[in-house]
């Protein structure tokens, strides 16, 4: 999507995805081509886990500003998902 005076459009996603050699990319992972510019994961990457993007800031709207950025709440849910995601990334759990 994108801003169109007070609405917001949508818009054709152009962008593609680029997988470099000796990747490695966990299970469940999905991987969102660009909208404009391309999605590019270069060689040699490792571990790649996914974090779903449609919660981090909760279920209502009072974790993002207006919408999209996230305000002091926004950010404490977003520490509240990225962290059991890292510690079983680095092994900690």
């Amino acid at each position: 999507f994108a801003p169109n005076g007070e609405a917001w459009e949508k818009i054709e996603q152009l962008g593609a995805v680029s997988i470099g050699n000796d990747v490695e990319i966990g299970a469940n992972t999905c991987i969102d081509r660009g909208a404009l510019q391309d999605t590019v994961i270069e060689d040699g990457v490792k571990h790649l886990h996914y974090i779903p993007g449609d919660k981090l800031y909760g279920d209502d709207t009072e974790g993002a500003t207006d919408a999209s950025h996230a305000n002091d709440l926004g950010f404490m849910r977003q520490a509240d998902v990225f962290e059991p995601i890292l510690r079983k990334a680095l092994g900690k759990e």
